[in-house]
């Protein structure tokens, strides 16, 4: 891309911000809900999409009083890399382009590596920043 293609793209996302496929999904987000959660003060899913999440593993060796794993999570199997990429695409299809994603479930970085896959982690990340377009963390 040279350099007026990047200035006319910079233009154009000044000018509208949300793309056609984000207002596409925003659309359908809020004709889903039922009519009793219209209101004029709702955000989430009118104007905006917020984070969604994955389960990348059920793993982790803190052992934190407060923790939302259950006491069996350390012996739950990592989901495989085809059914971490499913969660991916149906959130991207759910939010549409620049919704959040996390990646969660624990020590997820811990958890890969123990499992001796940690390749799999790095294409994960990949997956969301590639071809899912994700932001938030």
């Amino acid at each position: 891309m040279n350099s007026a293609q990047r200035w006319r793209a910079r233009w154009q996302a000044f000018r509208r911000p949300i793309s056609e496929e984000k207002t596409r999904v925003l659309q359908e987000r809020w004709a889903s809900l039922p009519p009793e959660l219209r209101t004029d003060n709702q955000i989430a899913g009118r104007h905006l999409t917020h984070c969604g999440f994955t389960l990348g593993a059920s793993y982790c060796s803190f052992h934190c009083t407060h923790c939302y794993l259950p006491k069996n999570a350390n012996s739950v199997p990592i989901p495989s890399l085809a059914q971490v990429k499913e969660q991916i695409d149906a959130n991207r299809r759910l939010q549409g382009p620049g919704g959040g994603l996390q990646i969660t479930g624990g020590d997820v970085a811990d958890a890969y590596w123990r499992a001796g896959r940690p390749n799999e982690l790095v294409e994960i990340f990949v997956m969301r920043f590639r071809s899912a377009r994700f932001q938030c963390s």
